[in-house]
C-alpha cells in the first residue's frame, strides 16, 4: 500500500505537469500572442514599457501608433489611418453643419483652451464672450494638455441634446456653470465683427 502511495503522489503530479504544459502548447500555437509574428516589434514594446524613462502611453495610443505606422510602411500615399475622433470631427465638416454649440476653440498663452463664440450661436445665445477658458466639458476637466480635437468632439452632439459646460472669465477665471443646448446651423463662411 505505501508503494502504491508513493508511486501516485510522484507520477500523478508529473502527468498533470505534462498535460497543463501540452494543452498550454497547444492553446498558443492556436492562437499565439497578440504581436506573435511580430517578435521585434514585442522586443521594443517591451523595452520600452519596463525601461522606458518616462510612463508608458495608453494602450488605445500605443495601438493608434501602431496602425499609423503600418499604414506609413505600407507605402500608398493614398491610404491614410484617422483616429475614430479626427474621423467624426471630419465627417461634420464635410457636411457642413452639426449639432454643436457653435464655437470656435483656440488656445491662450498658458496653453488653456478660450472660446469664440460663432455669430447667433448657441453658445453666443447662453452669454459666452470671445476669449472665455473653457474649464470643463461634462465629466472632462481640461488642463493644457488636452488634445483639442477630443475637446471639439465632447462639444458636438445630438441636436437638441443639452451639454454641459464650465467656463472661466478673465481676469480670475472663476468657474461658471452654463448649460447649453446642441442645435444644427451650418458653418458661416465670413462672420460679421463689430
Amino acid at each position: 500500500m505505501p508503494i502504491k502511495r508513493t508511486f501516485y503522489s510522484i507520477i500523478l503530479p508529473i502527468v498533470f505537469t505534462c498535460l497543463g504544459f501540452g494543452i498550454g502548447y497547444l492553446v498558443h500555437a492556436q492562437w499565439g500572442t497578440s504581436f506573435g509574428s511580430f517578435p521585434i516589434l514585442v522586443q521594443a514594446y517591451d523595452i520600452l514599457k519596463n525601461h522606458g524613462l518616462s510612463d508608458s502611453p495608453s494602450s488605445g495610443s500605443i495601438e493608434y501608433g501602431m496602425i499609423r505606422g503600418m499604414v506609413d510602411a505600407y507605402g500608398d500615399p493614398y491610404t491614410i489611418f484617422v483616429e475614430p475622433v479626427q474621423h467624426e470631427l471630419e465627417t461634420d465638416t464635410l457636411q457642413g453643419s452639426f449639432g454643436g454649440i457653435g464655437v470656435q476653440l483656440s488656445r491662450d498663452e498658458d496653453g488653456y483652451i478660450v472660446l469664440y463664440p460663432i455669430y447667433e450661436s448657441p453658445a453666443e445665445s447662453a452669454g459666452i464672450i470671445d476669449g472665455d477658458r473653457l474649464l470643463s466639458v461634462e465629466d472632462l476637466v481640461l488642463i493644457p494638455e488636452t488634445d483639442i480635437e477630443l475637446v471639439q468632439a465632447e462639444l458636438r452632439g445630438l441636436v437638441s441634446d443639452p451639454v454641459n459646460i464650465s467656463i472661466g472669465r478673465a481676469p480670475d477665471y472663476f468657474p461658471q456653470e452654463i448649460k447649453i443646448i446642441r442645435s444644427e446651423f451650418p458653418l458661416p463662411s465670413v462672420t460679421p465683427t463689430f
